[in-house]
């Protein structure tokens, strides 16, 4: 959902992100842009059990990158999980 919504609107994308955020949505709104195929989401990992923190990894098919989204566990009205990073690793 928080993809979409960057694609979308990085207004509406700000809240699935964190208060203690540094992500630039505007940038990640460009990558995405850019993406025509649709998006496979790889296996989640998390950092240690009960932690509070998690990576979902998504593949960008046709840019043979992935984005790992970093969570931290802050909920709200809109989830229990919240973008506080996002790294990109492409090939």
């Amino acid at each position: 959902m928080f993809l979409r919504a960057v694609a979308a609107d990085v207004e509406q994308a700000r809240a699935f992100v964190s208060k203690n955020s540094a992500v630039d949505l505007d940038a990640l709104q460009n990558i995405l842009e850019h993406c025509t195929a649709p998006m496979i989401n790889l296996k989640k990992a998390s950092y240690g059990p009960g932690n509070g923190k998690k990576t979902r990894s998504i593949l960008l098919n046709d840019q043979n990158c992935i984005l790992h989204l970093h969570m931290v566990e802050e909920p709200d009205q809109y989830g229990p999980w919240k973008i506080y990073g996002v790294d990109r690793e492409c090939r």
